[in-house]
């Protein structure tokens, strides 16, 4: 049995969403809740931040830290965003300043958000024209015992027209921007050395795909009745069910979903798929496969994209509730 729950789509523009049937007794949706946000970076790795025009140099990881000095590449990620919301930490050395940096995609000007103790702590730059000059921070004090220079933590809330920065909790700058601007993410060091970890973001929930009742908006060309809902919960049951597919075609999107699939079930969500063609031949099958731990990470492997590119990691639960974005 492959159960779904949650299905969010937000900035929708392409996408059929399947799953493939396997069969366990059901029992209630898991009550762990998943952490705030999407992590951005891999535990001691780069990947997913070299999409800059040069290879990032300058910087290491040091037990879950970024490290970078003022000699070092800007790092360029592959998300982009919309309306979103970014939790980090930062450090700076003395004298030392940081930038989240924010690209208009698909080309356009770069956005700054510098950060720094003493004055000008938040500021907000777009093509190195300043909007708001941001606000005094105070330098935070270290323990005692600790050698490593002190953490602040800082926030960006994008919403629509506007552009609003937190550092320590109160309110450093706001800007106005396009509404319809979408933003790639960056980071960089500009003086002394600069620390960032815990870097997390969150994009609205969008628009609820099922109404917990039944499958309107959605066909199958397989048995439609070995699809049913469980207390709002999408339960596909025995086979014969094929892929479940949206009768509305969309663009670009975020889709953010939780599910749960028996010991050793395969299943799968379908993107950029053709209304009747087949996610992993015709378009693109986001693998759901439950399997040990320690297979290796191919083609094949939980979250890869079947048949074609392998997972940087795997985060999956074996029999439970796992949150998917």
């Amino acid at each position: 049995m492959t159960v779904m729950r949650t299905l969010f789509a937000s900035f929708l523009l392409g996408m059929v969403f399947g799953t493939a049937p396997a069969a366990e007794p059901a029992n209630t949706p898991g009550s762990s809740q998943p952490q705030w946000g999407l992590e951005l970076m891999l535990p001691g790795r780069l990947v997913g931040w070299d999409y800059g025009t040069a290879a990032p140099e300058g910087w290491r990881v040091e037990g879950g830290e970024l490290v970078g000095t003022p000699d070092a590449t800007p790092l360029v990620s592959g998300f982009t965003f919309g309306d979103f919301e970014l939790r980090l930490e930062w450090a700076a050395a003395p004298h030392g300043a940081c930038q989240v940096r924010l690209g208009e995609v698909p080309s356009g000007a770069w956005w700054t958000v510098t950060l720094c103790e003493g004055p000008g702590c938040g500021a907000i730059a777009r093509h190195q024209q300043v909007l708001h000059a941001g606000e005094k921070v105070v330098p935070a004090a270290a323990p005692a015992s600790s050698k490593s220079i002190p953490w602040h933590s800082a926030s960006l809330h994008r919403s629509g027209g506007q552009l609003r920065v937190l550092v320590d909790g109160r309110s450093a700058a706001t800007a106005t921007i396009g509404a319809d601007t979408r933003f790639c993410l960056g980071l960089a060091v500009i003086q002394a050395q600069g620390r960032f970890r815990r870097l997390r973001v969150q994009e609205p929930p969008g628009v609820l795909m099922f109404n917990g009742k039944d499958l309107e908006g959605w066909w199958t060309p397989g048995a439609l009745s070995a699809w049913h809902f469980d207390n709002g919960t999408l339960v596909l049951r025995g086979l014969g069910g094929n892929y479940l597919r949206t009768r509305k075609e969309y663009g670009n999107f975020t889709l953010s979903l939780e599910y749960r699939i028996k010991k050793g079930g395969n299943s799968g969500i379908g993107i950029r798929t053709p209304p009747a063609g087949w996610p992993s031949t015709e378009g693109m099958e986001l693998q759901i496969w439950d399997v040990p731990a320690d297979r290796p990470l191919d083609k094949h492997a939980p979250m890869a994209i079947y048949g074609n590119v392998p997972p940087l990691g795997r985060a999956d639960r074996s029999g439970q509730w796992n949150h998917l974005v």
